[in-house]
């Protein structure tokens, strides 16, 4: 027990000192004052569409949720813009993208009364379809920049782009050789592999939950085209959406909490192999990561905030 916990310390000091390395970097290079002065100036359309990018990657996301959820029970929508936004507040403490998919059953469980294994079902089968794609979009980005990279950052995004397509080729064979893996599972993959649920999925329930899915995923180029076109660099329209998707790919890595730092670091250093200056490269990451990331994860500490108010009152 006792080399467990030390195990978590040393574990969780690498992780704080990877993410504080990370942001000593970007403050070396970031002139922070022109970064808010741009975000301050950026045109009211401009800022309006970001806007609506930002509701509209929520609102995606929420309604795949949403669409999983009903095949285990009747429920409001708001009730999973609720948990849904406690899952996400949670993965940026808990390292890598699988943060929520811990969280979340444990949040449908608390909230409608689903078991925990029909709830790591749920939210498992939106995690795959959303690795799907960002696999394939950061496998695009590789193929795109793989002549920039040198031979230090090509392990790096080569390795994170594997990880994420190989999850769905994982759950490809985990649905049809179960049994025969299932010994081999770590014990909270088996908590939800080796006990039959209740929860089935239909054919139209999958279809839905990838066009959401892919909803999600269409807000991006419109995000990092304003930002980047903001600050005078152009890429191609394949562009604007698989080098973000492989520049970000590294928070599957996990070495942070939430990817923050050392996402910002990532695509700092691939904009720069790309040709992008270095005093240009950081703000536009930087910029991007604010809307993308950090407005959301206020956004949503704010709602389950006023859940958790709620739920205490009531």
């Amino acid at each position: 027990m006792e080399q467990v916990q030390s195990q978590k310390y040393v574990t969780t000091i690498l992780k704080l000192l990877i993410t504080s390395l990370a942001i000593l970097y970007l403050i070396r290079i970031i002139p922070v004052t022109s970064v808010i002065s741009h975000l301050s100036g950026l045109g009211r359309i401009t800022a309006f569409i970001l806007v609506l990018a930002i509701i509209g990657q929520k609102l995606f996301s929420t309604l795949s949720l949403y669409t999983l959820v009903r095949e285990a029970t009747d429920t409001r929508f708001l009730t999973i813009i609720e948990i849904d936004a406690i899952g996400y507040v949670t993965n940026s403490v808990i390292p890598t993208k699988a943060g929520a998919v811990l969280s979340v059953p444990t949040l449908l469980r608390q909230y409608l009364g689903i078991s925990l294994i029909d709830g790591g079902r749920i939210k498992a089968t939106q995690f795959v379809y959303s690795a799907t794609y960002q696999g394939i979009f950061a496998v695009m980005g590789l193929a795109l920049t793989i002549s920039s990279l040198d031979s230090k950052l090509l392990p790096i995004y080569s390795g994170s782009s594997a990880l994420y397509i190989s999850l769905p080729i994982l759950a490809i064979v985990a649905s049809r050789w179960r049994s025969s893996i299932v010994p081999y599972l770590p014990k909270i993959l088996t908590r939800y592999s080796s006990r039959s649920g209740q929860i089935k999925f239909s054919k139209k329930t999958l279809v839905i939950v990838s066009i959401f899915t892919l909803g999600y995923f269409t807000m991006v180029p419109i995000r990092f085209y304003l930002i980047s076109n903001s600050y005078s660099i152009h890429f191609t329209w394949i562009g604007y959406l698989t080098i973000p998707m492989l520049a970000y790919s590294v928070t599957i890595y996990p070495i942070s909490f939430g990817g923050i730092g050392v996402a910002e670091a990532s695509g700092t250093m691939l904009l720069i192999a790309l040709g992008v200056p270095p005093e240009i490269a950081a703000p536009i990451i930087v910029t991007d990561r604010i809307v993308s990331a950090y407005i959301p994860l206020t956004l949503s500490g704010v709602i389950a905030a006023i859940g958790s108010i709620r739920s205490e009152v009531n």
